[in-house]
């Protein structure tokens, strides 16, 4: 089972894949609250397809429409040097956190990848260009 992790104005604040995930996010349930959802919904969100609306303990889908999407490398690599820096903001305040390991990986990756090796424009979400070639990845959502 996954989770939506709501703040209090019941908009999302983080995302997270099973209990562990939720449990390591740095926030207190309450005020925080959280909606249980499929892991195929999970999977929807982490790659970025669908728009979520969550009205009081419950949360719906709508897919979004790619038909005229596309990532050049620019905006790719400062939609990479967004997350870096969130990255790298929780890996400074948070060096014995659990997640540490997994943030330095990912930031590492992120840090050195080879635009090159893309055919862009990219016509999808980074997310889900990394869940199609089993390249693993962190949705911003998924950093405590």
């Amino acid at each position: 089972m996954a989770y939506l992790i709501v703040n209090s104005e019941n908009q999302l604040y983080k995302i997270a894949s099973n209990d562990t995930e939720k449990n390591n996010q740095n926030c207190t349930i309450p005020p925080y609250s959280t909606i249980d959802i499929s892991d195929a919904d999970f999977l929807k969100i982490k790659q970025n397809l669908v728009n979520i609306i969550i009205s009081g303990e419950t949360a719906s889908f709508t897919d979004l429409d790619f038909t005229d999407y596309s990532f050049s490398e620019t905006s790719l690599k400062e939609y990479h040097k967004d997350v870096i820096q969130s990255l790298t903001y929780f890996m400074d305040v948070n060096k014995e956190h659990p997640f540490w390991n997994e943030a330095n990986d990912y930031r590492s990756f992120l840090q050195s990848f080879d635009y090159a090796s893309l055919s862009l424009p990219l016509t999808t979400t980074w997310e889900k260009y990394c869940q199609d070639n089993s390249i693993t990845y962190i949705h911003p959502l998924q950093i405590p």
